[in-house]
Formats: C-alpha cells, sequence, structure tokens
C-alpha cells in the first residue's frame, strides 16, 4: 500500500538539533522530503517562501518570536496554494 505522504515535500523549525534530526528521520520514513529546516521563524520564512512545502513541523514553545509566525501565516494565506491552520 502506497503512503498517503508520499512525494510530499517539509520544512522543520526547532531550535534542538536532535529533534530536527528525529523528525527528519520519520518524514523521511514515510516518503516526505525535508528540503531544510531553521532555528528561527524569520529563517522559516524565508525558507518556506522559496521552498513551498507541503508539510511544516514547528517547535511550539518560541518564546517572543511568535510575531514571525504570524508573519509566516499571513504570506502562507496570500498564495491560494497552501492553507495556514492554528
Amino acid at each position: 500500500m502506497e503512503h498517503a505522504l508520499k512525494d510530499r515535500t517539509a520544512v522543520i523549525l526547532d531550535r534542538h538539533p536532535m529533534w530536527v534530526q528525529a523528525f527528519s528521520q520519520l518524514l523521511n520514513r514515510v516518503g516526505v522530503e525535508v528540503l531544510g529546516h531553521a532555528t528561527d521563524p524569520d529563517a522559516l520564512v524565508q525558507l518556506v517562501e522559496e521552498h513551498r512545502p507541503d508539510v511544516l513541523v514547528i517547535e511550539l514553545d518560541l518564546g517572543n518570536e511568535r510575531r514571525a509566525l504570524s508573519d509566516l501565516r499571513y504570506a502562507l494565506r496570500a498564495d491560494p496554494a497552501h492553507r495556514a491552520h492554528g
């Protein structure tokens, strides 16, 4: 049986290399290509604008950096091909 995530792409936002590696391995196992990772929301916005991934994995404990995630949501909503949830 073919997996529903096969041939999808992803970008990861996490400040901890251990979690980036773990999520990358998990996503690769189910057929998702990880296009890059960022350690801060501003870098994530750049990666998303450059690659337009299908999946975002985002660390929830970002403290005062949530403003950049609002910017990301706005950028995604501006592109009808993408939907932001949350």
